[in-house]
C-alpha cells in the first residue's frame, strides 16, 4: 500500500490516514484548488489533473529518504532520555511527541530537514577582491 511521510515526526503513514499514529499530526485530506486553473487537486496528487501544474505543498506531508528518517530519529533520540525523566520510563509514543512539541528544542521533521540542508550547504561569505598594486600606492 502507498505511504507518505509525516512532516512532524518523519514516520511513514498509510496514504489514507487522516492523522499520524505516532505523533498525532492531522493531514489535509480535502482537495485544494489549483493555483493556475482552479481545478480541484486531490489530496494525494502531486500535480493538477487538468493542467499539470505542481500541487502546492501540503504542510504535514513531505517526501523523505529512509536515511533522512533515520537521521531525524537519531536526532530525536537525544531528547527521549529527558522525556523519560518527566514522563516515566514507559511513556506512550504520542505522549513523547506532545511533550517534545512543548520544548524550546523542538524541531519538526520538516524544520530539522531545512536546518540540515542549510548546514550542509553553507553560504560562502562574499570574497573581497585583493587590492591591486596601484590601489596600495
Amino acid at each position: 500500500s502507498e505511504t507518505r511521510e509525516c512532516g512532524e515526526c518523519g514516520s511513514l503513514v498509510a496514504a489514507g490516514e487522516q492523522t499520524c499514529p505516532r505523533c498525532g499530526t492531522w493531514f489535509e485530506t480535502k482537495p485544494i484548488p489549483c493555483p493556475s486553473c482552479g481545478a480541484a487537486i486531490p489530496a494525494d496528487a502531486g500535480i493538477c489533473p487538468e493542467c499539470a501544474t505542481k500541487a502546492p505543498d501540503r504542510p504535514a506531508v513531505v517526501q523523505a529518504s529512509e536515511g533522512e528518517r533515520q537521521a531525524y530519529e537519531e536526532f530525536v533520540s537525544h531528547y527521549r532520555a529527558a522525556a523519560a525523566g518527566e514522563l516515566g520510563e514507559d511513556y506512550p509514543e504520542a505522549e513523547f511527541w506532545a511533550w517534545w512539541k512543548q520544548q524550546p528544542s523542538y524541531y519538526s521533521f520538516r524544520a530539522w530537514r531545512k536546518r540540515e540542508e542549510r548546514d550542509s550547504h553553507p553560504v560562502d561569505p562574499p570574497v573581497e577582491p585583493e587590492p591591486s598594486d596601484e590601489e596600495l600606492f
